[in-house]
């Protein structure tokens, strides 16, 4: 399974530049899982993808939550001309 130096881990593990999109990361551990299971799948690959995609699902909620904590702060100054 190929990884991209680049981009660090979970999203190297899943093949992914980081995203908040939960949908893409689902995606990418699908094709991960895939290519595994093709590849007379160890356990030890298993957990470890596994391990990356729910590290990833929480980073792109932190992702979400981090932007509309940014959105309202906008709208406060905007409102209150900050």
């Amino acid at each position: 399974m190929g990884t991209d130096p680049a981009s660090p881990w979970p999203w190297s593990a899943l093949g992914l530049k980081e995203t908040s999109d939960r949908n893409a990361i689902q995606a990418a551990y699908a094709a991960r899982k895939a290519l595994l299971n093709a590849q007379a799948m160890r356990i030890s690959a298993f957990a470890e993808l596994t391990e990356a995609r729910e590290k990833a699902l929480f980073l792109a909620a932190e992702m979400r939550r981090e932007a509309k904590r940014e959105g309202a702060l906008r709208l406060y100054r905007r409102r209150w001309d900050l």
